[in-house]
Formats: structure tokens, C-alpha cells, sequence
């Protein structure tokens, strides 16, 4: 197990993760394409469905465009944004009273492992 090179880790996990958030940006874009076409999914479900297909795209796209090339390039910017998204999650865990209840579970656990 030490012969594991961990400064290009990050490089290998950007060239798997690029071609299948291209993938899954394509496809989800063709399924938006096609429900917008379609007559036949002018109601309920076919709105849920575009909410969900146009999620899954923008979801995709931050992963093809944004993140895979940060960490191919070890973009140095890219690791200067991770203490604000951890005070934006925060401030909305705590919100939520169930899922901040179970926030603190995990991290009182995590700490007990240590």
C-alpha cells in the first residue's frame, strides 16, 4: 500500500470524474430537451421531471466545468472557497432541527474515534 503516489491522486480522480459528469450532464440535458418537446408531459410529473433533469444538469455542469478542471489543474483558488462553503452549510444545518440534531450525533462520534 505505499507505493501510492498521493500528489497525483487528486489528478486521477479529475480524469475519471470529468467524462462521466460530461455524460451525465449530455444525457440529463437530452432528457430536458425531450420533456419540453414532448406534449404528452405537460402536467405534474412531467414538471417534477424538468425540475429534477435541470437540477441534475446544473449539478453535472459544476462537476464537468468547474471541479474536475480545479482539481486536474490543482487550482490552488479552488481550496480557498471550502471555509465558506462550510459556514453557508452550517448556517443552514442549523436551521433543520432534525438534521442538525443528527449533525451533532456524527460529530460528537466522529470526535470519539479519533
Amino acid at each position: 500500500m505505499g507505493d501510492f503516489d498521493y500528489s497525483t491522486h487528486y489528478r486521477y480522480a479529475a480524469l475519471m470524474l470529468c467524462p462521466l459528469a460530461l455524460f451525465g450532464f449530455t444525457c440529463n440535458l437530452i432528457v430536458v430537451l425531450f420533456i419540453r418537446k414532448m406534449p404528452s408531459l405537460t402536467n405534474s410529473f412531467g414538471n417534477l421531471t424538468l425540475s429534477q433533469a435541470l437540477a441534475d444538469t446544473c449539478h453535472q455542469a459544476i462537476f464537468a466545468f468547474y471541479f474536475a478542471p480545479c482539481l486536474l489543474l490543482s487550482v490552488s483558488g479552488y481550496f480557498k472557497h471550502e471555509s465558506i462553503f462550510k459556514v453557508v452549510v452550517n448556517h443552514y444545518i442549523r436551521r433543520m432541527p432534525l438534521i442538525h440534531n443528527m449533525h451533532q450525533v456524527h460529530r460528537r462520534l466522529h470526535s470519539l474515534i479519533k
